[in-house]
């Protein structure tokens, strides 16, 4: 002991506890970790908060660098993110020094007057748990805003529309939406991604598998909404129970885009169909790339697709093709794999 403070971390008791998976015995010597409220676990995780704070309070000038920490950090009036323009506006989400969460906020040009769209502090839940912005996507006609709103920032969203011009929230509600990835279409329909609706009994374990993407008109019932890509919906696009799954209308083509991602696997699989020829599992996707093209980004300019490989191109290299006839096999280089990282 130094001054009152221990010389090592007090340390947590060893209760063992031992499995065995197929032949293979396994101990665990910390499973009561597991219940926070295990009186056990609860003492030894105050002590070592006692000692971390005993630590740290006697490190010389601390109180001095904590004080220089509070008053920078307090000095910017507000922090700007996730920044998108559509046309002549400008959406953005804002959060000011003293607050806790961003707000969305839209200006008409980046001079133009700040106007709040979504204040997600407002939103409160019956059992009076914050609410949080996860995610949004103005409509190209500028009319509306997709965004998600989930409590307690658990990211369980519910997609909503906001009508811009007047900030009137729409009666359009769809939960099941953590991943929704809203897209809009030109006749101002909406394309999301939501999770399955888990029958009685079912394994919460199921609760990602199986996503789907629908197409959704607005004022219609979300859970008439017609699937257009995932799992079991479309016959020229195998999309396995696992994958989560994406539908992309790029602003200025005639085409769309599908994804399919398996879990945290940055090289996904990618699909296009053309906009005009959209019709919920007839639809004709033609496949542009598979998991062995190694593609990890694309991006859209009209009817051209541009893809980042890392195949046969250690640093990557960007291709082009077009979404017309996709032939990645024939797609011109236009970034060069070299002693740089794409």
């Amino acid at each position: 002991t130094v001054a009152g403070v221990p010389a090592r971390p007090p340390a947590a008791p060893v209760r063992a506890v031992t499995d065995t998976h197929f032949g293979v015995a396994v101990s665990d010597p910390y499973r009561y970790f597991e219940d926070v409220k295990h009186p056990e676990f609860a003492a030894w995780l105050k002590a070592e908060a006692d000692y971390a704070h005993a630590v740290l309070t006697r490190i010389p000038g601390r109180d001095t660098l904590y004080r220089e920490i509070e008053a920078h950090g307090d000095a910017v009036a507000a922090r700007v993110t996730d920044v998108q323009v559509v046309g002549n506006r400008v959406y953005y989400q804002k959060r000011l020094a003293d607050e806790d969460l961003p707000r969305l906020y839209v200006r008409e040009g980046f001079a133009g007057r700040e106007r709040l769209l979504v204040n997600p502090q407002a939103i409160a839940t019956p059992d009076g748990k914050h609410s949080a912005l996860d995610y949004y996507a103005p409509s190209p006609d500028n009319r509306h805003v997709a965004y998600g709103i989930s409590p307690a920032g658990s990211e369980d969203s519910v997609l909503r529309v906001v009508e811009v011009a007047t900030g009137k929230v729409l009666a359009d509600e769809i939960d099941r939406a953590q991943f929704a990835a809203p897209s809009w279409l030109p006749d101002g329909r909406l394309v999301y991604t939501r999770l399955q609706k888990l029958d009685a009994g079912a394994p919460p374990t199921d609760r990602y598998r199986n996503p789907r993407v629908f197409v959704h008109r607005l004022g219609d019932e979300p859970d008439r909404d017609v699937a257009l890509f995932g799992a079991g919906v479309t016959p020229r696009a195998e999309i396995g129970p696992d994958e989560n799954v994406v539908v992309h209308h790029p602003p200025g083509s005639s085409h769309v885009v599908a994804l399919a991602i398996n879990g945290v696997q940055r090289e996904f699989r990618l699909w296009t169909a053309p906009l005009a020829a959209l019709d919920a599992a007839h639809t004709p996707w033609v496949r542009v790339v598979d998991t062995a093209d190694a593609v990890t980004d694309y991006a859209v300019q009209g009817d051209a697709i541009y893809l980042m490989t890392h195949k046969d191109a250690s640093r990557f290299k960007v291709l082009r093709t077009s979404l017309v006839a996709p032939d990645v096999a024939r797609a011109e280089t236009v970034v060069p794999p070299g002693e740089s990282v794409v």
